[in-house]
């Protein structure tokens, strides 16, 4: 009985201490990337100081519409992308937002790109792997407890990325070889995210617009500007599968309420395929128009850092 145990545990062990070293290595070389998907938003506000002027929020219209150094250039003030595709605002201001004020200098100004994904229903992660570099750091209890797929449990096994090999094998080979993001699609891939005929319903969480409305409270108390814009659409395939009549008008209620500006840019290409990734993502030349095109209006409307602005240090709250 005595063999078998000590035979069992070396088996145990030789499985067991391989996986381990690999998961570590996976892990901390994931931790320092900060020019690609998918840890480069957590390392950048976690990790890398950025005490950006302007930051970006948003999801990943948020990520993919908007270019930084194009707004840097022409706005001349250090802007951060810190959206996060795939999720609702909550997610976005409690595992990236949060963290990143609580490691940088209060930024100035605030693009909060909104849409009709923005204030949905928690969900489970679209994107496991964006995180579990990071579970064990008590700033992601947030996601385990969002995530069914997830738990306590992830933090201590060394099969934590079971599943998605493939990509940890692809994203490690990436980072060793320092390539960079992956061409992206060079067609409009119609129908890929969006099926059926009927309009899709108003998605709304009452305690995620609870705490949409709070952080733009926030905002306007420690005198950073917000402006929330909805960046482009098509018109065809996003605007037949969603209720943008009634996001709008949310949108338009909040801006009021707030007294904070809603630029809506929907319907800024129209139905023209040759600007669109998809129904909701911008090809790379549409990018750099669309994000010229921002920055010439918010200059226009006086954002810049000669702006009569008080500095402060305090932090926005936790919620």
């Amino acid at each position: 009985m005595r063999k078998f145990i000590i035979k069992t545990m070396i088996v145990v062990v030789s499985w067991l201490l391989p996986l381990y070293i690999l998961q570590f290595l996976y892990d901390k070389t994931a931790q320092q990337v900060y020019d690609r998907w998918p840890y480069d938003k957590i390392n950048m506000a976690f990790d890398k100081p950025q005490n950006a002027d302007l930051v970006i929020m948003g999801n990943s219209r948020g990520t993919g519409n908007y270019i930084p150094q194009i707004l840097d250039s022409i706005l001349e003030m250090k802007c951060c992308n810190l959206s996060l595709s795939g999720y609702p605002f909550n997610f976005n201001y409690n595992m990236v937002f949060q963290p990143y004020i609580k490691r940088n200098s209060l930024p100035r100004f605030i693009i909060q790109d909104v849409g009709p994904f923005a204030f949905f229903q928690d969900f489970n992660p679209i994107y496991r792997i964006e995180f579990l570099p990071y579970i064990n750091r008590p700033e992601f209890d947030f996601y385990l407890k969002r995530c069914s797929e997830l738990s306590e449990f992830y933090k201590f096994l060394p099969l934590k990325y079971h599943g998605q090999l493939s990509l940890c094998i692809d994203n490690f080979r990436s980072f060793i070889l320092e390539e960079g993001d992956k061409p992206e699609w060079n067609y409009y891939r119609v129908g890929s995210n969006y099926s059926g005929k009927d309009i899709r319903p108003l998605e709304k969480d009452s305690d995620i617009l609870k705490l949409f409305a709070q952080y733009l409270e926030d905002c306007k108390a420690l005198n950073i500007k917000v402006v929330l814009i909805c960046s482009p659409i098509h018109m065809k395939d996003g605007y037949s599968h969603f209720d943008m009549k009634g996001f709008k008008e949310m949108m338009t209620d909040i801006a009021r309420k707030e007294e904070m500006p809603f630029l809506d840019y929907s319907d800024y290409y129209g139905a023209d395929t040759l600007f669109f990734i998809d129904a909701m993502h911008l090809k790379k030349p549409a990018q750099k128009q669309f994000s010229r095109q921002v920055a010439a209006d918010l200059k226009a409307m006086g954002w810049s850092l000669d702006s009569n602005m008080k500095n402060s240090t305090s932090l926005l709250s936790d919620h």
